[in-house]
């Protein structure tokens, strides 16, 4: 099989640590239309950091997650400022 067809199935959660300055609404837009794209069973969590205070928002999927896919992967390859972790099973 390959890594490409089985990546859906091992992802379980993505973990994203997002800077508040990176917050913008090309992220939001893509990430809200990938999810919709992409229904599956894989948990997303964003976790919004604000460094000056400390400060931590986290928000995740509850009910709808998404599937893995290239789309995600290579946004996110694109995207240094943002922190991913990918928890698989």
């Amino acid at each position: 099989m390959l890594l490409e067809s089985i990546k859906p199935y091992l992802t379980r959660q993505l973990v994203v640590d997002i800077d508040v300055r990176s917050v913008n609404e090309d992220l939001v837009k893509f990430l809200e239309k990938n999810v919709k794209k992409f229904p599956g069973r894989s948990t997303l969590k964003l976790n919004i950091l604000e460094p000056k205070t400390n400060a931590r928002i986290s928000m995740y999927t509850l009910d709808n997650g998404f599937e893995m896919n290239d789309e995600m992967a290579a946004f996110l390859e694109n995207r240094p400022d943002l922190d991913v972790q990918i928890v698989s099973s």
